[in-house]
């Protein structure tokens, strides 16, 4: 449980700091880019979960 809040600290850490800074954020602005990350995170949690 300690990953997942770190992660999404993390995300939003990163995410503000893009914005703040005006670089352009590490994904692409698209929908496909939204779904490839989400894809990511998916398989790298049900990885996480299966090798546990």
């Amino acid at each position: 449980m300690l990953n997942y809040i770190a992660g999404v600290v993390i995300a939003f850490g990163i995410g503000f700091g893009c914005r703040w800074f005006g670089i352009p954020l590490p994904a692409p602005p698209s929908l496909l880019g939204v779904l490839l990350i989400f894809s990511i995170t998916a398989g790298y949690l049900a990885a996480d979960r299966t090798l546990r």
